[in-house]
């Protein structure tokens, strides 16, 4: 139930998200570097998303790790055969092996063995299970300090149309192949997005997106995808918000049902 609403959060973020770029939060501009006299493309002008899409992340995440938390404590339920109340129960998640190693066992008290041992083989610790720490410690901050930051980011440029294009211009007016590769490329049948090395997070009016070949025109036509990302240094910055919530989401959703038979 708690992924189920999780997963709902998610819908509920995507449709946020997809209002947020309805508005055009993004204007890519185009300019010339004076020296080099390479065209360039740059951020124009960009909007920071709506507080509302930290808010939904925030609680996407606490069922998250909720579910793994109320996994646990039905855990100790079957091993003690007792009803509870349990006190100190949790799904045991910490910051490295040693910690883990030395913490878990008031966690964990009354698990049976084995369920145990599938806890300790999942190493839900940094240096393990990545995806795991990462939800614990984003917990972590939308409980204790404030809602998790988000903000947006560079995705990914369309190198295929624009290698298309300049190849195009590159060809010989008469050549038979032209009208061909005209169609094909007004018809955006060749687009390839690359992600970019630098996805600039937080974006900012000015960061350069793209640079061109000395003496090139600037293309018009050149398509750019920016996201919204999570924001916070040392945990995930600027990882696309949704992918990453849907993959953590997925990942606990196989934990509950891989611990299904301990629960008998």
């Amino acid at each position: 139930m708690k992924v189920d609403r999780a997963d709902g959060h998610v819908e509920e973020l995507q449709q946020a998200i997809t209002a947020f770029f309805a508005t055009k939060p993004f204007v890519v501009g185009g300019g010339r570097d004076p020296e080099t006299r390479k065209p360039f493309h740059y951020v124009a002008k960009v909007q920071s998303p709506p507080a509302a899409v930290s808010a939904i992340a925030g609680d996407t995440i606490q069922n998250l790790r909720s579910a793994l938390d109320h996994l646990a404590y039905q855990l100790v339920a079957v091993g003690t055969n007792k009803p509870g109340p349990f006190e100190h129960v949790y799904f045991p998640i910490h910051n490295d092996a040693v910690s883990y190693a030395s913490k878990k066992g008031a966690q964990v008290k009354g698990m049976r063995g084995e369920a145990v041992k599938a806890i300790d083989a999942l190493a839900p610790y940094r240096g393990g299970d990545e995806t795991l720490w990462r939800l614990h410690k984003l917990n972590q901050v939308d409980k204790h300090r404030s809602i998790v930051t988000v903000g947006t980011a560079y995705r990914s440029v369309d190198l295929g149309g624009y290698m298309l294009r300049h190849a195009l211009d590159a060809m010989p007016a008469d050549s038979p192949m032209r009208a061909g590769l005209r169609e094909i490329a007004d018809g955006k049948q060749l687009q390839a997005f690359f992600k970019p090395a630098d996805r600039m997070f937080p974006l900012k009016a000015g960061d350069v997106l793209f640079i061109g070949g000395s003496g090139e025109d600037i293309d018009e036509k050149l398509e750019f995808r920016f996201d919204i990302g999570f924001g916070e240094p040392g945990i995930v910055e600027g990882d696309p918000l949704l992918d990453t919530l849907k993959e953590i989401a997925g990942h606990v959703r196989s934990i509950a049902i891989s611990f299904e038979r301990f629960l008998e």
